[in-house]
């Protein structure tokens, strides 16, 4: 297992990383997801915008309890944030 974290800026990012055996079945928790934060609710909204013209089925972004945003299925399965 491997840490990444940003000692240096201090923004509380941390990635994990864990080397699974071969024959090992990922299952990831129903909340598991990978979040980036962008700056500028436009910017979001661009990003949102271009995601629906490429065929992307993504809904609308909201603002919640923690930021303006919105999320997305990739193509691999698991779910991406991306909010300001």
């Amino acid at each position: 297992m491997g840490f990444l974290t940003d000692e240096e800026d201090n923004w509380g990012f941390v990635l994990t990383l864990t080397k699974a055996g071969k024959n090992t079945e990922v299952k990831y928790p129903a909340i598991f997801h990978i979040g980036f934060f962008i700056e500028g609710e436009e910017t979001v909204n661009e990003i949102n915008r271009r995601l629906k013209e490429d065929g992307f089925e993504v809904p609308a972004p909201q603002r919640n309890n923690h930021a303006y945003g919105f999320y997305v299925e990739a193509p691999s399965g698991f779910t991406v944030e991306l909010a300001a």
